[in-house]
């Protein structure tokens, strides 16, 4: 009886900090994702010169970690990616656990959950 109350407290504190982790770590996914699509898109705008390019925008990048919507958003995070307006409203990007990452000024800033 003493060892199903110890596991059932055991249990009680890490199936919480299990829940967490998984939170954690699809934030960090999207926000490498994100860190991965700004790198090609900003060497694509370099090379086409203007963010209205067909070529600085690749369809061959799919974005697995970050929500469903992230994909018809490309154009919108080029452009966040290559302004350095402040005054431009940030774009937010949600991770597949429904975390928060903004895009403001070209920056990536994690907003968590």
């Amino acid at each position: 009886m003493i060892v199903i109350a110890i596991v059932g407290v055991l249990m009680a504190v890490a199936v919480p900090q299990y829940g967490n982790y998984l939170d954690k770590a699809s934030l960090t996914a999207c926000e490498g994702e994100l860190a991965s699509y700004r790198s090609m898109a900003l060497v694509n705008y370099s090379l086409s010169k203007t963010a209205q390019s067909d070529s600085a925008i690749s369809d061959d990048f799919s974005f697995q970690a970050c929500d469903s919507q992230t994909d018809s958003r490309k154009q919108d995070l080029l452009e966040a990616f290559t302004s350095s307006d402040t005054s431009r409203d940030a774009i937010e990007i949600q991770s597949a656990r429904g975390g928060v990452i903004n895009i403001e000024a070209g920056k990536i800033v994690v907003k968590g959950s």
